[in-house]
C-alpha cells in the first residue's frame, strides 16, 4: 500500500499524481464523487508491485486523467480534487 506524505509530489491537497512510472490497474473514483481522506481511489503497478493511491483529503474527485491499462509517467497528474461546498 502506498501512502503519499506530505513531502512528495505523489499528493498535494488537490490531486494526486504518479510517484513513479507504471501501469493503471484500477480507478475507483469518477468525477463528481465525494471521497474521504485515506479512500483508495488508484491502484497502479510499478517495479513488481502493487500501490494504492489515497485520497489526501476529503473532497470532491473534479477530474480523472487516468484509465485502466495506461501507462503513466513520473509525476503526471491522475485525479484532482476540488473543495467539498459547505451549505450556506
Amino acid at each position: 500500500r502506498y501512502v503519499p506524505s506530505g513531502n512528495t509530489n505523489a499528493a498535494s491537497g488537490n490531486a494526486l499524481s504518479a510517484p513513479m512510472p507504471g501501469k493503471i490497474i484500477a480507478v475507483n473514483a469518477k468525477a463528481g464523487d465525494a471521497v474521504k481522506a485515506c479512500d483508495p481511489l488508484i491502484i497502479m503497478e510499478a517495479m513488481k508491485m502493487e500501490m494504492t493511491l489515497e485520497a489526501p483529503r476529503d473532497g470532491i474527485v473534479a477530474e480523472v486523467s487516468a484509465a485502466v491499462d495506461a501507462l503513466v509517467t513520473d509525476g503526471e497528474m491522475l485525479l484532482s480534487l476540488e473543495e467539498i461546498e459547505k451549505d450556506k
